[in-house]
C-alpha cells in the first residue's frame, strides 16, 4: 500500500495545490481536511489506540461520516454520507482498535473508491501535530508547505472578500456562513503573521527531530515557478514515479474569482501581494517574520512606513487574539489551554531542535537546507 502521506503547513500556503497535484497520480489519493489530530483525537485521546466504548465508537463514526458528506465543520448529515457506516466500522475493525483505526479507515476508503492504493490526508494545522501523526503512523511521510508570509497574508485576507457559494439546505447554508464569520473574526495581519512564524518553526523542528526521510519542507514558490523539477523531486522522495499529467490541475480555493476555470500552475499569485498589500501591512509582516523570511530566502521589501504606524497595529493584537480565540473555541479539541500554548511557544520561536545526524546520501537535494542557493533567490523576480 505504501507509506501514508500527510500535507501540512500554514493556511493558504499551497496545501490544497499540493493535494490536487498528488491526487492526479494514478496511485495516490489524499483526503481533504479532517482536522482529526487537532480535534477528535484530542477529545478521545485515551481511546486513540485503545478500544472505544459504544458511545465513542458512534461519535467517531458520525465525525467521519459528516466529514465525508460536507467537509469539516460544515454540519454534514452522517445518515446521508457517501460512506456507509457498516463499511467504515468494518474497515476500522480490520485495521485495529481506537480512533486512529477509524481515521485510517476513512482515508483508505476514500482512496479505494477512486481506485487508488496509497492514502493520505491534508489538514494545514496538523503542522502542530506532527508528533502525534508519527505516534499513530510510524512510517508516515509529511510534506510541510512553506510560502512567503506576505503571499500567505494576502491570500488569507482576500479570500474573505471572495463571494461564497451557499447551499439550498438551510442548515448547510447557516454552517457555511458561520464558518466564513469565524474566518473573518480570526483575521488580523499580525496574528496571521505570528501563525506563519509558528507553523514554519514547527516544520523546522519536525525536520530536525525526525529527519529528511520523513519530513519534507516544500516551498510553494518552487512548485509554481518550476513545477516539473519540484514535483519530480517530491515524487522521488515519496517513492512515486512523476507523471507530467499531474500538473494539469484546476486552480482551487483561489482568493480571486478570475482564477475560476484556470488549469495548470498559475504564476500570478507569486507577485500578487506586491499590489494587494498596503505598505503598512508589508511592514507589519516583515517585523514579525523577518528572521524566518531570511532563513527561507524571502527578501524584504523596502517600505516607507513609520515605526509608530507599525506599533499601532501591534497594539491591537491582544483584542484581536481574544476575538480569534473566541471564534475558534469549538475547534480547540476541548483543550484550549494546550491548543494555545502549543502555538504561542512556537510563535516565540521556542521548541527544542534535536538534530538527528543524517548520512549525506540520505539528506539529498530533496531537502536542501534553507540557506541553499535555491532558497536564497529573490521571490520578487520569480
Amino acid at each position: 500500500m505504501g507509506r501514508p502521506i500527510f500535507i501540512v503547513g500554514p493556511s493558504r500556503s499551497g496545501t490544497s495545490l499540493m493535494r490536487s497535484i498528488l491526487n492526479r497520480h494514478r496511485q495516490v489519493w489524499i483526503a481533504d481536511e479532517t482536522h482529526y489530530f487537532d480535534d477528535l483525537r484530542v477529545r478521545l485521546h485515551r481511546s486513540a489506540r485503545s478500544a472505544l466504548d459504544s458511545a465513542d465508537e458512534r461519535r467517531g463514526e458520525n465525525y467521519f461520516l459528516a466529514v465525508a458528506k460536507r467537509g469539516y465543520a460544515l454540519l454534514g448529515d452522517p445518515s446521508s454520507s457517501g460512506i456507509q457506516v457498516k463499511e467504515l466500522r468494518r474497515t476500522a475493525r480490520e485495521l485495529g482498535v481506537g480512533a486512529d483505526a477509524y481515521f485510517e479507515a476513512f482515508c483508505r476508503i476514500q482512496a479505494a473508491r477512486r481506485g487508488k492504493i496509497r492514502w493520505g490526508e491534508k489538514t494545514p494545522r496538523h503542522v502542530f501535530r506532527i508528533d502525534e501523526i508519527f505516534e499513530a503512523f510510524h512510517d508516515a511521510q509529511v510534506i510541510c508547505m512553506v510560502r512567503d508570509p506576505r503571499g500567505v497574508v494576502a491570500s488569507y485576507r482576500d479570500s474573505l472578500r471572495t463571494p461564497i457559494g451557499l447551499s439550498r439546505d438551510p442548515r448547510q447554508r447557516a454552517a457555511i456562513v458561520a464558518d466564513q464569520h469565524r474566518a473573518s473574526r480570526s483575521y488580523h495581519v499580525a496574528l496571521i503573521s505570528l501563525l506563519w512564524n509558528a507553523a514554519t518553526h514547527a516544520a523546522q523542528v519536525a525536520l530536525a527531530s525526525f529527519g529528511p526521510e520523513r519530513i519534507r519542507l516544500q516551498e510553494y514558490e518552487e512548485v509554481v515557478a518550476n513545477p516539473e523539477v519540484a514535483m519530480a523531486t517530491a515524487c522521488s522522495w515519496l517513492g512515486l514515479d512523476f507523471q507530467p499529467t499531474m500538473l494539469d490541475v484546476e486552480v482551487e480555493r483561489s482568493s480571486y474569482s478570475v482564477a475560476e476555470g484556470i488549469r495548470g500552475l498559475w504564476l500570478e499569485p507569486l507577485s500578487r501581494w506586491h499590489s494587494t498589500l498596503t505598505p503598512r501591512e508589508i511592514a507589519v509582516i516583515q517585523s514579525c517574520c523577518g528572521r524566518k523570511m531570511q532563513e527561507f530566502g524571502y527578501a524584504r521589501e523596502r517600505v516607507m512606513v513609520g515605526r509608530l504606524e507599525v506599533a499601532q497595529v501591534w497594539s491591537s493584537v491582544p483584542i484581536a487574539l481574544a476575538r480569534a480565540v473566541w471564534a475558534n473555541r469549538a475547534r480547540m479539541g476541548g483543550h484550549p489551554h494546550e491548543y494555545l500554548w502549543k502555538r504561542l511557544s512556537l510563535w516565540l520561536g521556542r521548541g527544542e531542535m534535536q538534530v538527528h545526524k543524517v548520512p549525506a546520501a540520505t539528506a539529498s537535494s530533496a531537502n536542501e537546507r534553507p540557506d541553499s542557493a535555491a532558497a536564497k533567490r529573490d521571490t520578487r523576480n520569480t
